[in-house]
C-alpha cells in the first residue's frame, strides 16, 4: 500500500459512511413515518415516532461528524463529552416532536414547515458541534456561510418531506421512486449545507481543539462508521417486514366457521299426506 494516498483514502472512506449515514437515517424516518400513519394502534405509532427520531437525531449529528473527520485536519479534534451528548439528545427529541407533528397534520404546507424547521435543526446542530470542539484560536461565525447553509438545507428538506409524506409516495403506482427520490433530496440538502458551512468557517486554518481528550474524533468515527451504519440498516431491513405485514391480507374469523356452516344447507322436502 502506498502510504502517500493512505491519508485520501481515510478522508474518502470517512466522507462515504457520512453520506452512507445520511442516506439510511433519511430513508428510515421516513419510511418509520409512513407507516406510523397507517397504523391504528397507539402503542405501535409511539414505537414508530420512536424510531423516526432517533433515526433522522443520529443522522443529522454523526452525519456531519463524520463530514468533518473526513477534512484530514492538521490537529487532533474533539468534543466536549456532555454538550455532545446534550447535542444528540436535542437532535433526537427536536426531530421526535417534527415527527409527531407530521403524523398529526398532513398537507403541504406542515410538510414545508416541518422540512424547514428541520433544517434549521440541522444548521443548529452543526453550529453546536463546531462550539463544542473548543477550537483555538476560535472560530469567525459568518454570517452569510450560516445564511446560505441554512437556506439549501430548508428547501431541500421541505421538499423531501413532501415527496416523501405525499400521496403520491403512499397510492402511486410508482411509489417506490417517489420514496427513493425524497432520500435523496433530503441526504443531497444535507451534504449541500454542511459542505458549505465547514467550507465557509475554515476549519483548517485552527491550531487545536481543547476538548481533544474528551470525546476523541476517533471514538466518534468507530462509531458513526461502524456501529450506527449497522443499526440503521437492521432498522430498515425490520421496518421494511412491517410494511409488508401491514400490506398482508388478514383471514377474519367469521371465515373460519366449522365445516358444517360452510357446506350449503340441504333443503328438506316436505311430504304431503296419501302421496
Amino acid at each position: 500500500m502506498n502510504v502517500s494516498i493512505a491519508p485520501a483514502e481515510s478522508s474518502f472512506l470517512l466522507w462515504s459512511l457520512g453520506v452512507l449515514v445520511t442516506l439510511l437515517g433519511a430513508h428510515v424516518g421516513l419510511a418509520a413515518l409512513r407507516l406510523a400513519r397507517r397504523t391504528q394502534p397507539l402503542r405501535r405509532q409511539q414505537g414508530l415516532l420512536l424510531v423516526t427520531a432517533l433515526a433522522w437525531g443520529t443522522a443529522l449529528c454523526f452525519g456531519f461528524l463524520l463530514g468533518v473527520a473526513s477534512l484530514a485536519l492538521p490537529y487532533t479534534l474533539g468534543f466536549q463529552a456532555l454538550a455532545g451528548l446534550g447535542l444528540w439528545l436535542g437532535s433526537c427529541a427536536g426531530a421526535g416532536g417534527l415527527a409527531l407533528l407530521l403524523l398529526r397534520r398532513v398537507g403541504r404546507r406542515p410538510h414545508a414547515l416541518a422540512g424547514a424547521a428541520l433544517g434549521l435543526l440541522a444548521l443548529a446542530l452543526q453550529a453546536g458541534w463546531l462550539a463544542a470542539a473548543g477550537l483555538r484560536p476560535g472560530l469567525v461565525w459568518r454570517p452569510e456561510v450560516l445564511a446560505a447553509a441554512g437556506l439549501l438545507m430548508t428547501v431541500g428538506l421541505a421538499v423531501a418531506i413532501h415527496t416523501g409524506l405525499g400521496e403520491k409516495a403512499s397510492t402511486s403506482r410508482l411509489r417506490a421512486r417517489w420514496r427513493l427520490a425524497a432520500t435523496v433530496f433530503a441526504s443531497l440538502a444535507l451534504l449541500a449545507g454542511q459542505e458549505v458551512l465547514l467550507a465557509g468557517m475554515g476549519l483548517p486554518a485552527q491550531v487545536g481543539s481543547v476538548f481533544r481528550h474528551q470525546l476523541s474524533m476517533s471514538l466518534i468515527s468507530l462509531l458513526g462508521g461502524a456501529v450506527v451504519p449497522v443499526v440503521l440498516a437492521v432498522a430498515a431491513l425490520d421496518l421494511a417486514y412491517g410494511r409488508r405485514d401491514s400490506h398482508r391480507p388478514q383471514r377474519s374469523t367469521h371465515l373460519m366457521a366449522p365445516e358444517a356452516s360452510a357446506r350449503p344447507a340441504r333443503r328438506r322436502k316436505a311430504r304431503i299426506p296419501g302421496l
